[in-house]
């Protein structure tokens, strides 16, 4: 590992430059980001199918199911941190390794869980005003008790201490995009089954089948919530590198253990 040489530039960038990066970050690592989003999501999609069988009935007022698409959006809001943390390790291994290690991830991802279910299942209401936290669980790897040093949940307020603001207007920016990708996409998949099965009452919401809400509705929510983990997790790596100066860190860290090397 060459802590100077990352596969993504360690650089202070704009929030459009973070969307952009994001994007082709997505595009050179679409099957391994893939992969551990299936891996996640899978047990996820139909454990939610089947809590909301019950409700997969149309609501004669919207014409659609709105109830059980606005239970299975809450779903997927609450798991998207276990569902994430995959993709998250792979990356945080991706910016230093050329090959990242699929056992050291299950592994790191083994650690984390008792961490991630303390704070991102039971205590899910309060973290909620904490973005970052995955990240400070998974890659930072604070204990969660420590009487005389930095714990997770510490170290977490540190990092998000006078951000407010910012986060606010990230979190309403990150959310109106996914609402863009969202309606885009969902549009477009309509149109596409409406071409393919010749039945252009697809394209209305009375004729809204179930196959458009019981599957392509949970993988077109599970699709953007992988996306939205890229953006974070470079996010969080820009909040770092522009309030602790993560950059210059690395540097000296590399220069060190070049140093050592020499001496040894």
């Amino acid at each position: 590992m060459q802590l100077d040489r990352a596969r993504i530039a360690i650089r202070s960038r704009t929030k459009a430059d973070v969307i952009d990066l994001a994007l082709k970050v997505i595009r050179v690592f679409a099957g391994p980001l893939l992969a551990w989003l299936a891996a996640g999501a899978a047990p996820m999609f139909f454990l939610n199918r089947w809590l909301l069988a019950g409700f997969q009935v149309y609501d004669f007022v919207w014409e659609i199911p709105f109830s059980y698409m606005f239970l299975t959006a809450v779903l997927v809001f609450l798991e998207m941190p276990l569902v994430t943390a995959l993709i998250t390790l792979f990356l945080g291994q991706a910016v230093f390794l050329h090959k990242p290690n699929a056992r050291s991830i299950a592994r790191d991802f083994l650690r984390a869980l008792p961490q991630l279910i303390v704070y991102q299942v039971l205590l899910r209401p309060v973290s909620i005003f904490h973005p970052f936290l995955n990240e400070v669980i998974l890659l930072e790897r604070n204990p969660l008790r420590n009487k005389r040093g930095t714990t997770t949940w510490s170290r977490s307020r540190e990092l998000h201490r006078g951000e407010s603001s910012d986060l606010v207007v990230q979190g309403f920016l990150h959310f109106c995009l996914g609402l863009v990708l969202f309606g885009t996409t969902w549009f477009s998949l309509a149109a596409l089954r409406t071409l393919l099965l010749g039945d252009w009452d697809l394209l209305t919401g009375a004729a809204l089948d179930q196959p458009m809400y019981t599957t392509y509705y949970h993988l077109l929510l599970w699709s953007i919530v992988g996306y939205t983990a890229v953006l974070r997790f470079l996010s969080y790596l820009n909040l770092r590198i522009r309030r602790e100066g993560w950059d210059v860190e690395l540097q000296v860290r590399a220069e060190r253990a070049r140093l050592a090397r020499q001496v040894v």
